[in-house]
């Protein structure tokens, strides 16, 4: 029977993953739409709707540097497939950037209606996935 190690219990990483398989998809979507000359309209913003947004944007900032980390610190694996166990810190840049922008493009282009539920479903993932970085020893590191 094997034991686990204190150093192979920290490689374990939750992750924002699915969410940003959502935000890549409704990147897609929207570029796409706009191909075919279908641009949606975009609402105002809220006072609330930038509150959420600017949350969502410093939780996915901070999920970044903690991304960086664990690229640059083997005892630490990444569980998001686009990336691999331990990508780059360019690639994860490259994704990372592709990520925030899809987040803001997508919630620039949800109605009103809608901005808001997304915003908190994003702000619930990446908080969950900060925090247990955090919990296991990740550092916010660029």
């Amino acid at each position: 029977m094997h034991q686990i190690t204190e150093l192979q219990d920290r490689r374990v990483r939750a992750g924002g993953a699915t969410w940003h398989f959502f935000l890549l998809g409704a990147l897609v979507g929207v570029w796409f739409m706009t191909l075919a000359g279908v641009t949606p309209a975009a609402d105002e913003w809220t006072t609330t709707n930038k509150t959420l947004f600017a949350t969502s944007t410093a939780l996915l900032v901070a999920d970044w540097g903690q991304t960086r980390y664990i690229s640059k610190h083997p005892d630490y694996y990444e569980t998001n497939p686009l990336l691999g166990e331990h990508p780059s810190t360019s690639r994860v840049d490259n994704y990372f950037a592709g990520v925030l922008i899809g987040n803001f493009l997508l919630t620039h282009f949800l109605s009103a209606k809608y901005r808001n539920y997304f915003q908190i479903l994003l702000i619930g993932s990446e908080l969950r996935a900060v925090s247990n970085n955090h919990a296991i020893g990740v550092k916010i590191a660029f």
